[in-house]
């Protein structure tokens, strides 16, 4: 588990109570795309976090501390998000688990992208032939 781990779950957690009202972020909701309900849910999950999460409270600060956004603090009652991160999640590792019989703590390999004829890039993921790098900065 990282700080960036912990920064999207704060995010993920406000996004379809707060943030699809306030700034019309609704074309996708969380709640909505497995992958990352199924994240909130797992760190919801770890021992001491749900009792820091208070969606009321979130949303009486959102939309009752923005006079311009919402001039008569009206707070929505919301879609219920906060019941399904009680639910099970299906990541069968969770974070600091195993995600297979390699030994990867629950790293995820993701190869590096290909090129339109087949050969995939360089580790920076760009030409690796200095002339190829000389001609893309003289065009």
């Amino acid at each position: 588990l990282t700080d960036v781990d912990i920064r999207l779950f704060v995010t993920l957690l406000r996004f379809d109570e707060v943030y699809t009202v306030y700034f019309k972020a609704n074309a996708r909701l969380v709640m909505l795309t497995p992958s990352l309900l199924n994240f909130c849910r797992d760190i919801f999950q770890m021992p001491g976090v749900a009792e820091t999460c208070n969606m009321e409270q979130i949303k009486a600060h959102f939309f009752a501390s923005h006079a311009e956004w919402n001039k008569y603090s009206v707070i929505p009652r919301g879609l219920g998000f906060m019941e399904l991160l009680d639910m099970p999640h299906d990541r069968d590792y969770g974070f600091g688990g195993s995600s297979g019989d390699n030994g990867d703590e629950g790293i995820v390999m993701i190869p590096p992208p290909s090129q339109e004829d087949g050969t995939e890039f360089a580790q920076g993921f760009g030409p690796t032939d200095e002339d190829e790098i000389h001609d893309d900065l003289a065009h």
